[in-house]
């Protein structure tokens, strides 16, 4: 694979963990624990002032909400071990770079997934001038 192509999986890997903690986010209730997953959790029984563990694979709409958010949380890190040579890759295609503003553009542009405009803010310049010192890197990069 050349350069362009191995950096191209990278953002399109990027937009995709981007999706799934999106997901993960969306269906855990407010105020949800990030990070502990499978273990029972407790809910509070309505009406009273106990506590008792909600069952798996539970009709109950919060218990539902975890296993759900368990399910992509999995998904996220089953994506990761799956393309971790092509993160890796990516990573030593950037450091061919001499030009340390053109490794930070890589970076932003396609291990963040950020916009062109974004990375000009962040620089300082116009985000077409960040297009054009991409595509010169990349073209840089394929020729090696």
């Amino acid at each position: 694979m050349n350069a362009r192509a191995i950096l191209e999986e990278r953002r399109k890997i990027e937009l995709e963990v981007r999706v799934l903690r999106r997901q993960i986010e969306a269906c855990l209730p407010t105020g949800a624990p990030a990070g502990y997953r499978s273990a029972p959790r407790a809910e509070r029984i309505p009406g009273t002032d106990e506590y008792t563990y909600i069952a798996s694979r539970t009709n109950n709409p919060t218990g539902a909400a975890y296993q759900h958010a368990d399910g992509y949380a999995e998904a996220l890190e089953r994506l990761l071990q799956k393309k971790q040579e092509v993160l890796l890759a990516a990573e030593t295609c950037i450091e061919r770079l001499g030009d340390s503003v053109a490794r930070t553009i890589l970076r932003y542009y396609y291990c963040l997934a950020w916009p062109d405009d974004k990375i000009g803010h962040e620089l300082e310049c116009d985000g077409r001038t960040i297009c054009k010192r991409r595509h010169a890197a990349l073209k840089w990069l394929d020729m090696q």
